[in-house]
């Protein structure tokens, strides 16, 4: 199991690109990153306050995409059974270690996305991170049973 001091020393490069010398979002107050993860696939939705209004931009646009480390984190907060975040949110601000949420049951708990993502993704989410039966959110197994080989 990843620990808070883990995660928030591999998220010191993300918050050095926004926030650093020369960082992308030195004249924002926050900057939050919404993503969701299946297996080896993963999305991000960003927006950034600044003068006390939200405004999306482009993730990877704002830090580079390794420097979020999602695929590593997502690994790395693999629990036994119960699989590995379906969604992830950051949240950088100037002067304050990242903070970061994880959800195990549903990669629209940050977000809502107009449409779920195909059934293949819900395999591979499992073939990669299993979980035991209790712990297969009911979407998903709703998204399984609709998938035909």
């Amino acid at each position: 199991m990843l620990t808070e001091s883990a995660v928030l020393q591999r998220l010191g490069e993300a918050q050095n690109a926004l926030f650093g010398p020369g960082g992308t979002a030195r004249d924002v107050s926050t900057v939050l990153i919404r993503v969701r993860a299946l297996g080896s696939y993963y999305d991000a939705l960003t927006h950034v306050r600044r003068d006390g209004a939200w405004d999306q931009r482009g993730t990877f646009e704002l830090v580079p995409e390794e420097a979020l480390h999602i695929l590593d984190l997502k690994s790395d907060s693999y629990l036994e059974g119960s699989g590995s975040p379906l969604a992830i949110m950051f949240r950088f601000t100037p002067g304050v270690p990242p903070q970061v949420s994880f959800d195990y049951q549903d990669e629209e708990s940050f977000v809502k996305y107009r449409d779920r993502l195909p059934a293949q993704q819900y395999i591979e989410e499992l073939r990669l991170f299993p979980r035991t039966g209790v712990n297969i959110p009911e979407h998903m197994n709703e998204a399984l049973t609709q998938w035909s080989l």
